[in-house]
């Protein structure tokens, strides 16, 4: 006895496992449940496409003007700006973790609304120092490793 979808098929010694495939997709049932599957397997996928602050805002300022349910908020979002969300993104950026994006002014704020986070290190002159060390090391071709550059912090 063997299972393809829905469908039991009995198959002899005799039979192979193609012309029972075969018999399995004369099955108006199993045939349906395969072209969905087929159908789904071959739709290419779409590259995952971050959300920016500029679009977050854009975003909580229709909320706050025209309240919504968040369905219609993510046709809208999608027509306006042919980026598709789903409604934990949409949840997400309307809860108070970006509230920052409200206060900010769109004309002084706008490399704000771009630029991703970047951390300052603790020890800048000795980073710099390392930084200028670790350039001249690879001009020698030298291999240099995260030990490496450790031990030479310790020197500076």
């Amino acid at each position: 006895m063997l299972m393809i979808g829905r469908s039991r098929i009995k198959i002899n010694t005799k039979t192979s496992l193609t012309q029972a495939y075969q018999s399995s997709t004369s099955n108006p049932d199993s045939t349906a449940n395969m072209a969905s599957n087929a159908s789904s397997s071959s739709s290419i996928p779409q590259k995952r496409k971050g959300v920016t602050d500029s679009e977050r805002a854009i975003l909580r300022k229709r909320y706050k003007e025209h309240p919504c349910l968040q369905s219609d908020l993510i046709n809208w979002f999608t027509q306006e700006t042919g980026h598709k969300l789903d409604q934990g993104q949409v949840s997400r950026i309307l809860s108070s973790k970006y509230d920052y994006i409200d206060n900010l002014d769109k004309k002084k704020d706008r490399l704000a609304l771009q630029l991703q986070r970047s951390s300052t290190g603790e020890w800048p002159e000795l980073e710099a120092a390392l930084f200028e060390w670790q350039q001249r090391m690879q001009k020698r071709k030298a291999v240099i490793t995260g030990d490496i550059l450790k031990e030479q912090a310790t020197r500076l």
